[in-house]
């Protein structure tokens, strides 16, 4: 501090403190952004908070590391409002800024736990078929919110271990196909698909019934029907007695 005399306009002299004083400025630092991983329920609220030093003042702006040109919030918090299948395991980063430079955090991370069933969509063939021997099926179940299956797996009538295939597809979804092909008589029954997550177990049965082998009489019909001939009932009987030499 300083002392300097002035004069008044009235003639009289006035003594006057100088002050003076540096101004440091100092780039913007991310000192915490928490939490570094944050879990919720599909649906549920995510919030993300950030703290920074700088002079002046920084400001923030949240990114998605998967959509760096989208600025979700401009606060030092970040909150994700009914969190979907796209949400999981997306990064985020803030970047503090003022007119000296700007600082990028690290990424925080956000998953989607297991809160609620997966739903089933489209089965097919259908839920019920009917085959006949020889013929080949393919069962295929679509599954979305498929982002919180923990397992999945066919069985046969309960207790067979079948094993199928799976591709995803977009928007978080699944589908899950099991083949059946030359099929037997003993393949009738259900085919079970058994989806579960930490919410709980869903399951989809798909019934198969399955022809007997034809009678002998229907291979004999079958037979006269592949050469191209057709005959009446009356003239299938009479056939038959001329075979046996019956007048």
């Amino acid at each position: 501090m300083t002392a300097r005399q002035v004069t008044e306009p009235s003639g009289a002299p006035v003594t006057t403190n100088l002050f003076s004083y540096t101004v440091i400025w100092a780039a913007p630092v991310v000192t915490s952004v928490l939490p570094t991983n944050n879990a919720v329920g599909l649906g549920g609220e995510a919030t993300f908070t950030a703290s920074a030093t700088g002079v002046p003042e920084p400001t923030y702006s949240w990114y998605a590391l998967s959509a760096p040109g989208a600025v979700l919030s401009t606060s030092n918090t970040l909150t994700v409002v009914a969190a979907s299948c796209a949400e999981q395991g997306k990064a985020f980063v803030v970047v503090v800024a003022n007119s000296i430079a700007a600082t990028t955090s690290g990424p925080v991370y956000l998953s989607i736990t297991n809160s609620v069933l997966p739903e089933i969509g489209e089965v097919t063939p259908a839920l019920s078929n009917l085959l006949n021997l020889g013929d080949s099926l393919l069962l295929s179940v679509t599954i979305s919110n498929a982002c919180t299956i923990n397992s999945a797996g066919w069985t046969f009538n309960v207790t067979n271990s079948m094993v199928g295939w799976q591709s995803n597809a977009p928007n978080h979804v699944v589908v899950y196909q099991l083949p059946l092909t030359n099929v037997a008589y003993v393949d009738k029954g259900i085919y079970t698909l058994q989806v579960n997550n930490a919410a709980g177990t869903i399951d989809v049965n798909v019934m198969v019934n399955v022809n007997r082998a034809p009678l002998a009489s229907q291979l004999y019909l079958s037979t006269i029907t592949n050469r191209a001939l057709t005959f009446s009932v009356a003239e299938l009987l009479a056939d038959a007695v001329t075979r046996m030499g019956m007048p």
